[in-house]
């Protein structure tokens, strides 16, 4: 009988495990193609200063978030050399192969070179929300700004990926008859336990 009952209750555990939803987690994976990922500037300086950005070494593994959680990591390499001053525009973006989708930004800055010293302030026009094969993230890029010493000048922006939403998509919901064979087995368990309940006999005085 106890048999019986853990195959029914086991049968009916599957049944509500195929309503439940799934789990709400994404993996991200970074388009590394020079096409979809990539850092392109322009300046223009005064004296004899020089500036340029490139990509960082980009993560290669995957990363998978939960709702809520954030990846942070190195986006772009910024280098200032000679002494002077100029002003600065940076274009990005920042590819997913994984769940897809592409997050580009702007920045602009200006910068002054002294010796060993140097100045300036980059700022970004972010975040950015992308909503890709059901998953909803933002993608926020670090602003620059302060002083800094040592020549030439390197600095390095971070780019930070928060998970804001998924569609949750639930298994399907089962067939009429599906649940019917579950109430009924629920019902011959019933039954069989109340047919194998002892019975009191009344004895006559």
């Amino acid at each position: 009988m106890k048999s019986m009952f853990l195959k029914i209750a086991a049968a009916a555990s599957l049944g509500l495990a195929a309503i439940a939803p799934a789990n709400a987690a994404v993996t991200f994976e970074i388009d590394q193609s020079a096409a979809n990922t990539y850092v392109n500037y322009s300046y223009n300086q005064l004296g004899w200063s020089n500036f340029s950005a490139t990509l960082a070494d980009l993560p290669t593994s995957l990363k998978t978030l939960e709702i809520g959680e954030s990846w942070t990591f190195d986006f772009i390499d910024i280098s200032i050399g000679g002494i002077g001053a100029g002003a600065v525009e940076l274009a990005a973006q920042l590819s997913f192969l994984t769940p897809g989708g592409s997050a580009p930004g702007e920045a602009s800055g200006w910068y002054a070179v002294a010796f060993f010293t140097a100045a300036g302030g980059l700022t970004w026009d972010g975040p950015t929300t992308i909503t890709a094969n059901g998953a909803t993230y933002q993608v926020a890029l670090e602003n620059l700004g302060g002083l800094d010493f040592g020549h030439p000048i390197t600095e390095t922006i971070s780019a930070t990926v928060t998970l804001i939403g998924q569609d949750v998509v639930s298994a399907p919901v089962p067939e009429p008859a599906s649940w019917a064979m579950l109430i009924a087995g629920f019902g011959l368990v019933g039954g069989a336990m109340r047919l194998r309940a002892p019975r009191r006999v009344a004895i006559a005085a």
